[in-house]
Parts: structure tokens; C-alpha cells; sequence
């Protein structure tokens, strides 16, 4: 095999993994860890990192209904954010490598609250909010 044709089986390759999968049907979510949030209702706290294979790590938090601060480490080089799809719920603006930020965030109500990167499709994630005992 010549250099050209290989140089564009590495294209592809890289191009192929950065789209990481639609996030928008709704069966593509793939779990990569969960943690529970710490401290009581009205208190709440949680960590995720962002890393450079466009993932949240974990992805799934569970809370009680209250407030829930959540700390988002970028762990690596590319840049991330964090969006939810309920847009009455906080964003952050750009995350580079080696930074933190802190979300704080208020659910009023049971349910799954999903969010992702907006700049990598399929970096997605989601807040499971159930009441004590569930």
C-alpha cells in the first residue's frame, strides 16, 4: 500500500471514532459508570471527568430530589462542556484540559435529566433524580 491511500485509512479511521454516535435516538447511550451523590438532599455533590476519548466518566449520576453541585474535570487536552437538554437547567461554557468547574444545579422533580457535549455528539450523560428509598 502507497503512503497516500494509508494516510487516508488513517483519516477515516480518526473522523470515524471523533463522532462518538447520534445522540439524539435515544438508544445509543452507553453507560460508562455511575456514582451516587454524596450529603444530604439540600446538599448535595458529585464529580465527573471529561477525557480526551470523549467521555464523561462516570456518566450517570443519581441524586435526590434538592440541590446537587456538580464538579466537571477536564482531565485531558480537548476541550469540552456540559449541556443539558432541559434547557432551564445551567450550562458551562467551554472546559479546557486541566480544568475544573463547578455546576450547580436545583431538581425539583423525579425523572432522568440528560446532558452532553455539544461539541462531540454522543458524549452524552444524564442525572437520575428518584426519591430516597427508590
Amino acid at each position: 500500500m502507497t503512503a497516500r491511500p494509508l494516510a487516508l485509512v488513517a483519516v477515516l479511521v480518526l473522523l470515524a471514532g471523533c463522532g462518538g454516535g447520534d445522540s439524539d435516538d435515544g438508544g445509543s447511550f452507553e453507560e460508562t459508570g455511575r456514582v451516587a451523590a454524596s450529603g444530604p438532599a439540600s446538599a448535595q455533590t458529585a464529580s465527573l471527568d471529561m477525557n480526551d476519548r470523549l467521555q464523561f466518566v462516570p456518566n450517570v449520576v443519581t441524586a435526590q430530589p434538592g440541590g446537587l453541585t456538580l464538579t466537571l474535570k477536564n482531565v485531558g487536552k480537548v476541550p469540552h462542556n456540559l449541556v443539558f437538554d432541559d434547557t432551564s437547567l445551567p450550562s458551562t461554557d467551554t472546559i479546557n484540559g486541566g480544568r475544573t468547574e463547578t455546576l450547580r444545579l436545583t431538581f425539583n422533580a423525579t425523572g432522568t435529566f440528560r446532558f452532553t457535549c455539544t461539541f462531540h455528539p454522543g458524549m452524552d450523560g444524564q442525572v437520575v433524580v428518584e426519591a430516597a428509598g427508590q
